[in-house]
């Protein structure tokens, strides 16, 4: 199955690749820890995909006559959640949270595929929003940004909301590369050109995990990191095997801007319409003025020459701008997921058979078992069920629900 995203299919984006044609020295000129020492460096790479991977929006909602039942309901199950992860919302697919976005936003609804943080006002002010809405990873790589809105517009109309409009206030736009070899910090310290002096990052041994420019509350920051080790360490985005289309995550990394509203406000980014048409522009933007690597060829740093690697990231603008079209497959569902759920399982239960004296797996999934029913009874194994459920998107709560109320009765 073809995927596209941004309306580009994304076998066309993977012959992107590229090998170093020349000989770069990048000891030259740069800063004095690094001016005589072997700086390693990626010699090819390949455009995975890019698009938007996170994307935060201010909602402006018209509510109906039911809003102060609706507000009711909410702050009850508000305090009833107070000290845990959440429960069950009965109007809605979704668990209410403790935890919420004061002053402006006082109750927090969490459905699989977004954040939707609710005021207390029953229509906008002026050109304040009254909803706030997080749209997830999976949620914008599965169904597109149009299709997203048009999902979140469903579920405030199912609460008794009119979505009249949204305003973008945060994203991240990505491109994820395949390298050769992984980036070093080195590498990155002699070659970067930015317009942020503040710059950090994450080390795991001698290994450069994550590069950051710019400061996380910052309008701008650039995070330049080691995706697939990211995947790997905590299991939980596997499905990215099927946007990337490869199976292998060793050396993926991502250039990942973080863009804030002070910045969309500059460049008259209010709708998602402003957002899809001017993607590219911000993209080259980012990549060419803000932030690039470079080889340290002249002493003034505008004139130094784009490094080959950094020309494909700024090549990526191309790819930007086109409406989405959404992927037909739940990446929730992604085998990868459960395989690497039941290999963690079974080094749990080796662990638990030697430490309890088991000889056998039969005697230890006993055991396991009657251990188990002794910490966590039906009501419980369903309600941290239903939690695990919105947390990896998985739409199945009502039914779980319904399924439940006939178990009683009968």
């Amino acid at each position: 199955m073809e995927f596209l995203f941004l309306g580009i299919p994304m076998n066309s984006l993977s012959d992107s690749s590229h090998t170093s044609d020349f000989p770069i020295n990048t000891s030259s000129m740069a800063l004095s820890v690094t001016r005589h020492a072997q700086i390693a460096e990626p010699e090819s790479w390949r455009l995975l995909v890019a698009g938007i991977d996170s994307l935060d929006l201010g909602g402006f909602v018209l509510w109906d006559e039911g809003f102060p039942e609706l507000l009711g309901v909410l702050e009850e199950k508000k305090t009833e959640a107070a000290g845990s992860s959440g429960v069950v919302c009965p109007l809605a697919d979704c668990f209410v949270l403790p935890s919420a976005k004061p002053p402006n936003y006082r109750f927090h609804l969490q459905y699989p595929e977004f954040n939707l943080f609710i005021g207390k006002s029953s229509r906008p002010r002026n050109e304040t929003p009254n909803v706030y809405v997080s749209i997830s990873s999976m949620t914008l790589w599965n169904r597109g940004l149009y299709d997203s809105l048009d999902l979140i517009s469903q579920r405030i109309s199912q609460l008794g909301g009119r979505l009249l409009s949204t305003k973008v206030s945060r994203l991240d736009l990505t491109a994820d590369f395949k390298l050769s070899e992984g980036l070093s910090y080195d590498f990155l310290r002699s070659t970067m050109v930015s317009r942020s002096r503040k710059r950090n990052f994450m080390e795991e041994g001698d290994q450069l995990q994550t590069f950051y420019v710019g400061a996380k509350s910052s309008p701008i920051q650039i995070r330049i990191y080691d995706k697939g080790v990211e995947i790997r360490k905590y299991g939980t985005k596997l499905w990215f095997s099927v946007v990337w289309g490869i199976e292998d995550f060793t050396r993926v990394w991502r250039i990942e801007y973080q863009l804030r509203r002070p910045t969309l406000k500059s460049f008259r980014i209010d709708s998602p319409d402003d957002l899809l048409n001017k993607s590219g522009a911000l993209w080259k933007y980012l990549t060419e003025q803000w932030f690039s690597l470079r080889l340290p060829d002249n002493e003034t740093t505008t004139r130094r020459t784009v490094h080959p690697f950094w020309k494909d990231v700024q090549a990526v603008a191309h790819q930007f701008g086109i409406p989405t079209i959404s992927l037909d497959r739940d990446l929730s569902t992604v085998p990868a997921d459960v395989k690497t759920c039941l290999s963690q399982i079974k080094g749990r239960i080796m662990t638990f058979a030697a430490r309890t004296g088991c000889n056998s797996w039969e005697e230890a999934c006993e055991l396991l078992k009657i251990e188990l029913s002794l910490i966590v009874n039906d009501k419980q194994f369903m309600d941290l069920l239903q939690t695990k459920k919105i947390q990896l998107g998985r739409t199945t709560i009502r039914h779980d629900l319904e399924v439940m109320e006939d178990e009683n009765e009968s």
